[in-house]
């Protein structure tokens, strides 16, 4: 990977054909799946956020006006 220089893991693209039953027949295909499986995960993730923001529970406030976190006592 570009940014610290290191190999990007294929452990996501081993678990996908395992799972999947595939039989890979070249050495770029792990990289392929890994990459597909990245963003797979990425638009399921995003995805269940914006849903999960469309709710009632999104309503709540992180912080208060004052920049200190909400806390739940009232001794806050």
């Amino acid at each position: 990977m570009r940014a610290s220089d290191r190999k990007p893991s294929l452990v996501s693209g081993r678990v996908a054909s395992k799972l999947l039953s595939l039989n890979p027949d070249d050495n770029e295909a792990p990289s392929r799946i890994s990459t597909r499986m990245h963003w797979a995960h990425g638009m399921t993730m995003g995805t269940a956020r914006a849903l999960l923001g469309s709710t009632a529970l999104a309503k709540e406030p992180i912080g208060t006006s004052s920049g200190r976190p909400a806390c739940a006592s009232s001794a806050c």
